[in-house]
């Protein structure tokens, strides 16, 4: 059973793979240019489960969507978030600035990787970097005990996720990159603090 699903699941990704390859070929001959994007067999497996990046108090990530997925929150997110907890749980006065001491100056990305198979969704497999300008601020590899994996939808998928922490506040813009060591492809995301 396993390996009839298996060869089933080879030749529909060797299929969408000859369409995507076919339409870009379409692309290119139709228009005289090559297409805008570079498509890599990674989106094309993940394309199923595009996730919307959300960040909070007046911040945004370019692109809307991706896979996968990330969510950013800066330390006075993080701060509301953790007093809330501590009014629910009626914390002394000396725990709420304990906790608060241990809030990251630059707030939180949360990654959300979806995929097939659980060592797809490994975040030992992916290097996350930040950058402000070409001053690269974060360099670290995923870590595997932050992360659950999940059995997620109706496709056989996994979910796992992943959290990072920043030193330094987000003031202008971030560069924010999500290397997949598998199947060498990178996503790229750019956090930017809204003027109001």
């Amino acid at each position: 059973m396993i390996k009839k699903r298996t060869l089933r699941w080879n030749i529909f990704r060797y299929l969408c793979l000859l369409c995507t390859i076919v339409t870009g070929l379409v692309a290119i001959v139709g228009s005289g240019t090559p297409p805008k994007t570079e498509i890599h067999e990674s989106t094309l497996f993940k394309s199923f489960h595009f996730g919307y990046n959300t960040a909070a108090n007046g911040y945004t990530i370019i692109p809307e969507k991706s896979s996968p997925n990330i969510e950013y929150k800066d330390c006075e997110t993080l701060k509301r978030e953790r007093k809330r907890e501590l009014n629910l749980q009626m914390a002394r006065p000396e725990e709420y600035e304990k906790a608060y001491n241990e809030i990251p100056p630059g707030g939180s990305i949360t990654i959300r990787i979806t995929g097939f198979d659980i060592e797809s969704i490994n975040p030992e497999n992916f290097t996350y970097i930040a950058k402000k300008g070409e001053r690269e601020i974060l360099r670290e590899n995923g870590n595997y005990c932050s992360s659950p994996a999940i059995p997620y939808g109706q496709y056989d998928m996994w979910k796992g996720f992943d959290i990072i922490y920043l030193n330094e506040p987000i003031t202008d813009s971030l560069d924010f990159y999500i290397i997949d060591n598998i199947i060498k492809v990178r996503t790229d995301f750019k956090i930017i603090k809204n003027n109001n």
